[in-house]
């Protein structure tokens, strides 16, 4: 589980990272006098893209962070499952 909570941990960098790449310098009058006016759409179309990468980083880092919280109360119910285990084979 630790191996699955690191590898979402850096499969989140990856929508995060390219979201920085996704922001254009493109403005209005780069659509032409005709085409000025779909600018506006083309930039709201952008920035929901880029709040979805985002919120697909966290989704995995979270995911990731619920994977690990679980191995450890996994972990731990095996631990005490071996020192009961344990400790009713030595009853005499």
């Amino acid at each position: 589980m630790m191996r699955a909570q690191v590898r979402l941990s850096e499969a989140a960098e990856e929508p995060a990272n390219g979201a920085k790449k996704v922001a254009t310098e493109i403005k209005e009058e780069g659509f032409g006098r005709v085409h000025k006016q779909h600018h506006a759409k083309y930039k709201a179309g952008l920035d929901e893209l880029v709040a979805g990468m985002q919120g697909l980083g966290s989704a995995l880092t979270n995911l990731g962070g619920g994977i690990g919280a679980a191995g450890g109360k996994y972990s731990a119910a095996e631990d005490q499952a071996a020192a009961d285990a344990n400790k009713a084979g030595s009853k005499q």
